[in-house]
């Protein structure tokens, strides 16, 4: 099975595309978008959420909230970072591994992954899919000419 996810051309911030064209570098940037559904402990879907594929991020990472579907799932407190590891960079997290399943651009739906996410204390974040038992798991392939990521599943 495979699932395909659009790649999606995004205009750059102001400040960093006037510093792209003044190198006369297009301005637009590619990001990678999907939707998933949490599998909740009762065997139903949540609502689909779309999240950027981050091929970047360790883990998958998502609001703090979404944590409420499951009042029993062991959690272990992380603190994460990106490039730079100082306090003003760090985001405080509970450590889970949950269900999901991911949807693509057609509505096809992967089958039931479990995966390990980092929940954040902080609300407005955007939910970003990682690496760590999800990209990092299966094979996928990045077509920009057709604007397409796609993810095989056994």
């Amino acid at each position: 099975m495979i699932l395909r996810f659009p790649v999606q051309k995004i205009k750059a911030k102001y400040t960093l595309a006037q510093k792209l064209e003044s190198l006369e570098i297009d301005s637009y940037l590619q990001r990678i978008f999907a939707r998933f559904s949490l599998i909740k402990p009762d065997d139903t879907a949540s609502t689909p959420i779309r999240a950027i594929v981050d091929t970047g991020a360790v883990f998958s990472l998502f609001p703090g909230y979404l944590l409420n579907d499951y009042p029993k799932i062991r959690t272990e407190d992380h603190t994460l970072w990106g490039i730079v590891d100082i306090p003003e960079c760090h985001i405080k997290a509970k450590l889970a591994k949950v269900p999901i399943i991911l949807i693509d651009m057609d509505g096809n739906e992967s089958p039931k992954l479990e995966i390990i996410a980092a929940f954040s204390e902080t609300v407005n974040i955007p939910p970003l899919l990682g690496m760590k038992e999800l990209l990092a798991s299966y094979p996928s392939n990045i077509d920009i000419k057709n604007n397409q990521f796609s993810v095989m599943f056994d």
